[in-house]
């Protein structure tokens, strides 16, 4: 599982993705806030 963090006007918020994702890390590199993904 992918669990991507990212900070929002200081407060932390966190997604857990499906085993749909392929780790591909578009959606970190677009992201606005900078996110921080880690594999679990």
């Amino acid at each position: 599982m992918i669990r991507i963090s990212s900070r929002d006007f200081g407060k932390e918020k966190e997604m857990h993705l499906t085993e749909d994702c392929t780790d591909c890390g578009l959606c970190a590199r677009y992201c606005s806030y900078g996110a921080l993904i880690f594999r679990e």
